[in-house]
């Protein structure tokens, strides 16, 4: 336990720690729970945190804050109200200081989770990874704590200051995404893409992504259908004093939550299935048509000209090899970028899934992911149909399909 004369100076502003739940929604389960500090200062005003810390650094006391926050932490997690309903696993926050010489703090927190009964492996120690000088700093305190059994997050991964390098080599349990990425993330075609991203690069890893920030059902929604694995915000609930009285009204709030996500989640997979079937039959079609038309730029503008989800439109042989320009849908909104342009005739695709899937597997068509178009920059997706012109001349019929963002 700390002693009174590391304690005194801050026990006039009412340290407590209130803890936030951690949510896995597809198991309608709190995991674990965030401790974060509560303070008022002498006359009764909030105190953040982060003056605290600056009133301590000023001090030079930072450490014996830092250990105080900590204490406060274990006593509300450990808390006899929760018992068989603590969670698993106790999130703490750790001040940078400690990972600029984590032997002089190692001893000290081991004790401290042994003081109170608990395991180092419930407890996730949440770093920051610019909040050290180096690197191998950073690697080091993660190492130490790793082998006494203590759980490694990665904070506000996805600021300007994360590195993915990084995220390689420390090979985090949890990955934390930043809440500026999580804000709104439903509206921003670039915020989804890099949240995915994160959550493929975290999986791949063998690590746990945890979004934070989560405000609206419509974050929610996206978050899950992105992949995220764990959730905390407002809208799951609040930092609580008095998590212990509350469990019962979380966890039903955590169910509506959850039904309500997954049968939007289950809406969307429905409805891409749906956009799916519809670009293959339109490809579909459009190869039937095209076995009544000669090989020509002509013929396949009288084939899309009025479809106009159509972007362009493109003829291979068997070998990979494009046979005819790459013809544009007048009715598409098309816009020209010097970086971008179109395949034209003899440009060699024998690589592109949607050719060497119906070269090598003799597939009839093929439906791509969505991609950023060569020819225009905009985001599609190509089907690929295998058919022929009306002189038998077996080709590859290729349609770019534009994607909404």
């Amino acid at each position: 336990m700390l002693q009174h004369g590391e304690t005194s100076r801050w026990h006039q502003y009412g340290l407590t720690s209130v803890l936030q739940p951690i949510v896995h929604l597809k198991d309608h389960e709190i995991i674990g729970v965030e401790a974060l500090v509560r303070a008022t200062d002498p006359h009764g005003t909030a105190c953040a945190p982060a003056r605290l810390f600056n009133e301590a650094a000023s001090a030079g006391e930072v450490l014996q804050l830092d250990r105080l926050c900590r204490e406060e932490a274990f006593r509300a997690y450990s808390s006899p109200a929760l018992n068989s309903q603590r969670p698993d696993i106790l999130f703490v926050n750790i001040n940078s200081s400690l990972l600029d010489d984590p032997a002089r703090s190692e001893d000290y927190l081991l004790s401290q989770v042994r003081t109170w009964n608990l395991k180092p492996e419930q407890i996730a120690i949440e770093v920051v990874e610019n909040s050290v000088q180096t690197p191998t700093t950073l690697f080091q305190f993660v190492e130490r704590y790793r082998r006494h059994g203590f759980l490694i997050a990665l904070d506000d991964f996805g600021a300007s200051h994360s590195n993915l390098e990084r995220l390689v080599d420390l090979k985090p349990d949890v990955v934390k995404i930043d809440r500026n990425l999580v804000s709104g993330v439903h509206d921003s075609h670039y915020k989804r893409s890099v949240v995915e991203a994160i959550n493929g690069l975290c999986h791949s890893l063998g690590a746990t992504s945890l979004a934070e920030g989560v405000e609206t059902q419509e974050e929610l929604e996206c978050l899950t259908s992105l992949g995220c694995d764990l959730f905390q915000g407002f809208l799951l609930s609040a930092p609580l004093p008095n998590l212990p009285e509350r469990l019962a009204e979380i966890r039903a709030r955590i169910h509506a939550q959850a039904t309500q996500a997954g049968n939007i989640v289950a809406e969307s997979a429905k409805r891409m299935h749906e956009s799916a079937k519809k670009i293959l039959d339109t490809g579909r079609d459009v190869a039937r048509r095209l076995e009544e038309h000669e090989l020509a730029d002509d013929s396949l503008l009288k084939l899309i000209e009025d479809l106009p989800g159509i972007q362009c439109a493109y003829l291979i042989d068997l070998e990979g090899i494009q046979i005819t320009e790459t013809v544009f849908n007048p009715a598409a909104d098309i816009r020209h970028r010097s970086l971008f342009k179109p395949a034209s005739r003899g440009a060699d695709h024998s690589l592109k899934d949607y050719v060497y899937h119906i070269r090598s597997l003799d597939a009839p068509r093929f439906l791509s992911g969505v991609y950023l178009s060569r020819a225009t920059g905009t985001l599609c997706r190509t089907v690929s149909v295998r058919t022929c012109t009306r002189t038998k001349t077996p080709v590859i019929l290729c349609l770019d399909i534009v994607q909404q963002q």
